[in-house]
């Protein structure tokens, strides 16, 4: 495991989770000791258009994900279409998705992180379908991380975030905008506890 000089947030979603970011986005300062990670459902063939839209609303460098990329805190991650994603030594490693089963595209990234970043990792479930990132973010528990969950009242779609709250003991349940200005605290209780 790494000890990481930043925190790095993974954020899970699937349908309505679009809407579920721009709004966090939007109600997020510029962060110095974070990085995001957004792992969302796509369509194989059709390329997303969520790094660009996210650009429009966010301070911080948006970017696709590519294979041997460096994690570093100030940006904004996405996954790109038909991967799935690991972390490993704070290095992005891109995998092929088999299409024969269940995206669990959140769980895979989610736990490949908790092992990577321990204490320093926070995952975040929001609105989507099914079931994907209830065992990543416990593995994130189990690791010493935070975890964190849409309010499915504020979601589109409520099955991730109903799985992740039945099945695990979520730190935070809030709205979008409210789960921002949770981590906009938490990073700068990062920052403090880093210069002690």
């Amino acid at each position: 495991m790494k000890n990481y000089d930043h925190i790095i947030v993974g954020i899970g979603a699937s349908a309505g989770g679009l809407e579920s970011l721009q709004k966090f986005f939007s109600a997020l300062p510029e962060q110095k000791d974070a990085a995001f990670v957004i792992v969302m459902h796509l369509l194989r063939d059709h390329k997303s258009q969520l790094d660009s839209i996210l650009s429009r609303i966010s301070p911080m460098p948006v970017m696709r994900i590519a294979t041997g990329m460096i994690v570093q805190s100030g940006n904004i991650y996405v996954l790109p279409e038909g991967k799935y994603l690991e972390i490993r030594n704070n290095k992005f490693q891109l995998l092929d998705r088999d299409y024969s089963g269940i995206n669990r595209a959140v769980d895979v990234f989610f736990s490949s992180l908790a092992e990577d970043a321990g204490r320093r990792a926070i995952g975040i479930v929001m609105s989507g379908t099914g079931t994907d990132g209830t065992k990543g973010i416990k593995q994130i528990e189990e690791n010493g991380g935070f975890v964190m969950v849409e309010d499915p009242n504020s979601s589109q779609f409520t099955g991730m975030p109903v799985s992740a709250i039945k099945f695990d003991h979520p730190d935070v349940v809030d709205t979008p905008e409210k789960l921002a200005k949770f981590i906009d605290k938490y990073s700068f209780s990062f920052r403090q506890e880093l210069r002690a």
